[in-house]
């Protein structure tokens, strides 16, 4: 399941963040990205949250304890920015300072050490200014307001463009470019565009993916070949993409699948024009596939399509673009390894390919895209082991995926391949979903839940299953619910934490480890300093 979230760290985060209210964070999210094996978001207030996989310390909260739903990375604020490596985050601060948390082999936190792993934020040292972040594989780039590029981490490939193959911890300029205002970071190579419109490349170039005429890695940048007037650039596995200011699209790099629309399956080591495609203003690259949203809201794909992930109702390989079924005024793209994503106008959600993430919609070898159905204007969503919620504007909740415990909250314990409306409850403003559970909390601050209850975890005082929502009586005034495996936390206006349910591994908070079937208090008179950076 890893491998098909090796993309979407580099290309997200755009699609993502029109679902900025997609998990139960109190204010509103203004960016998400999705790494290798978690997802990042940056809240309006410039915190930072995040949830998945956490074996390499990569969500920031102290630990290496994974969770499903989103925890606050320790001590950022005032973030503006977010890049997601495989293993390895990146935040940028409005005071132009960069702070990476994760895995650290490579030195690829920038910290002047090669620790494995730090699980709270460390800034990246003797870098200020900085204006934009990119995260690949193993190594990092910035940009600096003077349109200067910075890398660390690995060097393998040449990578981090200083003119040498010896991997770095501590930021170095990237030799001889300047006035660059994007960059784009691949597997192992970097793209950078200048403010004339030209595009640089460095690092691995195995398959042509540096465009600058030959298959030779460069450990300094050089110009991608004949290529000019670029208004925006994509990195893909080992494939680039760049749109120009007359809205067509260039592709050059690795071919087998035919994603780089060329008509045929031959790499490239020069830019190609995609054929048959214009009016372009947003581009995205799978593994082996690739994306296009032209400006009358239409989607078009080409590449690989074992899964279905080019939307035209096959599963046929294509070398030049098609146009994605049954999609119209689409504002936003997302391509994934096996998986694309789109959203219209009308804030309906639509998937197709094959997909899989933590805490995000679901979509197993679909061939055309696919809406979630009966809903629209989406505010939120929430994925649990095996179920989904979705909230929309309305206030209704909606409920699909297996329902062996009532956690579809419709009144059985029947499966539902789309959603049905919890029936009977409105005026939601928040949800979240366990591994068989779920919470919902309501406009007037009182909290739901229903669902597998074995350990307690519905807080109702009872261990047994609900398919219908129950009020957790004991608490009111919520702001803002979680959800684990077993267990639930609730935050109330006043700044008190709750939890109840499964305390096996002191999960809870309360000093014991015993299951608690209603909501206790969490005390956090004694706390830790992790990094400078205190929490209480």
């Amino acid at each position: 399941m890893k491998k098909n979230m090796i993309i979407l760290a580099f290309i997200l985060s755009m699609i993502l963040a029109s679902l900025a209210q997609a998990y139960p964070i109190q204010n509103q999210a203004i960016q998400i990205a999705a790494g290798y094996d978690h997802s990042l978001a940056i809240k309006d207030d410039g915190s930072v949250w995040a949830w998945g996989l956490n074996d390499q310390g990569q969500l920031g909260d102290g630990t290496i304890i994974g969770n499903s739903n989103p925890a606050q990375v320790v001590g950022l604020s005032h973030v503006t920015m977010i890049a997601a490596g495989f293993y390895h985050r990146l935040a940028l601060k409005d005071d132009g300072s960069i702070w990476a948390w994760g895995s650290n082999f490579q030195g690829q936190l920038g910290d002047g050490t090669t620790m494995n792993t730090k699980n709270s934020p460390v800034q990246v040292a003797g870098l200020s200014n900085v204006t934009m972040i990119a995260a690949g594989s193993q190594f990092s780039l910035a940009i600096k307001d003077d349109g200067s590029v910075w890398a660390w981490g690995t060097n393998y490939y040449g990578q981090l463009g200083d003119g040498t193959t010896i991997d770095k911890n501590t930021p170095v300029q990237v030799a001889g470019l300047s006035h660059i205002t994007m960059i784009a970071a691949g597997f192992q190579f970097s793209l950078a565009l200048k403010d004339d419109g030209s595009v640089w490349a460095w690092g691995s170039n195995s398959h042509g993916q540096l465009g600058d005429g030959t298959f030779t890695n460069k450990n300094i940048p050089f110009q991608v070949f004949e290529l000019s007037n670029v208004t925006m650039i994509a990195a893909g596995n080992i494939h680039s993409l760049a749109i120009k200011e007359d809205g067509s699209v260039w592709a050059w790099g690795y071919n087998s699948s035919g994603q780089l629309g060329d008509g045929t399956t031959t790499e490239k080591c020069n830019p190609v024009q995609v054929a048959e495609l214009s009016h372009v203003t947003m581009i995205a690259a799978g593994f082996y596939h690739s994306l296009a949203l032209k400006e009358d809201g239409s989607v078009w794909a080409w590449g690989n399509n074992k899964h279905g992930q080019l939307g035209d109702g096959t599963s046929i390989n294509v070398n030049i673009p098609v146009q994605v079924s049954g999609l119209s005024n689409v504002t936003m793209i997302s391509a994934d390894s096996y998986y694309s994503m789109a959203i219209k106008e009308n804030g309906s959600i639509w998937s197709w390919g094959v997909y899989y993430s933590y805490g995000m919609l679901k979509s197993t070898n679909k061939n055309n895209p696919l809406q979630v159905p009966g809903i629209s204007c989406i505010t939120m969503i929430a994925g649990g082991s095996n179920h989904s919620l979705a909230l929309n504007d309305s206030g209704s909740v909606w409920a699909w995926g297996y329902n062996g415990h009532g956690q579809l909250g419709d009144g059985t314990t029947t499966n539902r391949s789309s959603p049905v409306q919890i029936p009977e409850f409105s005026n939601f403003i928040a949800t979240a979903s366990g591994n068989f559970h779920s919470l919902a909390i309501k406009e007037n601050g009182s909290l739901w839940a229903w669902g597998n209850n074995n350990s307690g975890q519905l807080g109702d005082g009872t261990t047994t299953k609900k398919n219908c929502p129950i009020q957790v009586s004991s608490l009111s005034n919520i702001t803002m619910i979680s959800a684990g495996s077993n267990h639930s936390m609730a935050l109330t206006d006043d700044g008190s934490v709750w939890a109840w349910g499964n305390n096996y591994y002191g999960q809870l908070g309360d000093e014991t480890n015993t299951d608690k079937k209603k909501p206790v208090f969490i005390s956090f008179r004694s706390f830790k300093c992790h990094y400078d950076c205190c929490w209480i």
